[in-house]
């Protein structure tokens, strides 16, 4: 990419804007002679950093999960009048097809998400260093949140705002945000003391997240490192076979 955009700078009509982690870059030129960033002094005249997300970090929550309010069930219409006419001679009645009608399986009610859950959202935003990863946890996340079925839904988002949700995006924050370290965390949580009242007495968490996992037991994290574990690279290993049940 590097020597691509050296040559197009040779020609006059060409202006490129690399958008690019620095640190990436570094690590691509680490076995090249000389000095990265010699190099990357040569090439790009002008380098900008952007600024950490900050408080926009909680607008680019809300537009990736928008409060969809469940509309209301529209009145059936009222049958048109119909005019008196002369009796006819009654016609033979084709009988029912046999083909069933095709569901197309959509439950776009999964997909809402409450008050409760796009506040938490929030909460675990420190333990995500870039917008990319805010859209990673929030898109997966969704994906499991569909997969609960709507009759579990007050199970997993309770009423009072608690849950096993939070389990899940606590989980979900460390694999996003610390891919480095995720697959030994969750190692941790699997093998920790399921009786043990704080999972930060027994688990070696990073800074910002220890306020956030007592707010679930033990159990909860450990009924969800299966599942959360199907979503990093580097934790595969620590897939479960079947899905948690909600129900315990």
């Amino acid at each position: 990419m590097l020597a691509a955009v050296h040559l197009l700078l040779a020609l006059p009509v060409f202006v490129v804007v690399v958008a690019v982690d620095p640190a990436w870059l570094r690590r691509a030129l680490a076995d090249e002679p000389g000095y990265p960033l010699d190099y990357l002094d040569k090439i790009f005249q002008i380098a900008f950093a952007l600024r950490p997300m900050g408080s926009s970090a909680g607008r680019l929550v809300d537009d990736l999960l928008p409060d969809t309010p469940v509309p209301a069930p529209r009145p059936a219409p009222a049958p048109p009048a119909t005019p008196a006419v002369r009796p006819r001679r009654a016609e033979p009645v084709p009988p029912p097809r046999s083909t069933p009608p095709r569901d197309p399986g959509l439950r776009p009610d999964r997909l809402r998400t409450r008050e409760a859950e796009r506040a938490f959202v929030k909460r675990v935003l420190p333990l995500l260093p870039t917008p990319r990863a805010v859209k990673r946890l929030v898109n997966t996340y969704r994906l499991i949140r569909a997969s609960i079925p709507v009759e579990q839904t007050d199970r997993f988002v309770r009423l009072d705002g608690t849950g096993p949700y939070r389990a899940v995006l606590v989980l979900l924050a460390l694999v996003f945000g610390t891919p480095g370290s995720a697959a030994d965390l969750l190692r941790a949580i699997a093998a920790a003391d399921p009786g043990a009242r704080r999972l930060a007495d027994v688990v070696a968490l990073p800074d910002g997240v220890v306020d956030l996992v007592d707010l679930c037991p033990v159990a909860d994290y450990q009924r969800w490192v299966g599942t959360v574990a199907r979503f990093g690279f580097d934790t595969t290993d620590l897939v479960d076979s079947d899905q948690p049940d909600l129900s315990a």
